[in-house]
């Protein structure tokens, strides 16, 4: 699950994954778009991403992470309303 509200992501990188720079994006369910940036892996291991999602709706989605022009690696996200202190 995915808050929508600004959030920081620590992916684990498949094995063998290399160094350098990847998109990675979040579309909804029709493949749409919802918000991309570039993050830099320094070890081919972890790569640390800051996703806002404020506007998004809440829903099914995929993120999809993408190593220069190579296929993309995609899995499932639930994007939810944030959970609120009262």
């Amino acid at each position: 699950m995915l808050p929508r509200a600004r959030t920081q992501l620590n992916l684990r990188l498949p094995e063998g994954s290399l160094t350098g720079a990847y998109t990675v994006s979040l579309v909804d369910e029709l493949g749409n778009p919802i918000v991309a940036m570039k993050a830099i892996s320094r070890d081919g291991k972890m790569l640390l991403v800051k996703l806002d999602v404020n506007r998004s709706e809440t829903g099914n989605a995929r993120l999809l992470v993408q190593y220069g022009n190579e296929l993309s690696d995609s899995y499932p996200v639930l994007i939810v309303k944030p959970e609120t202190n009262q």
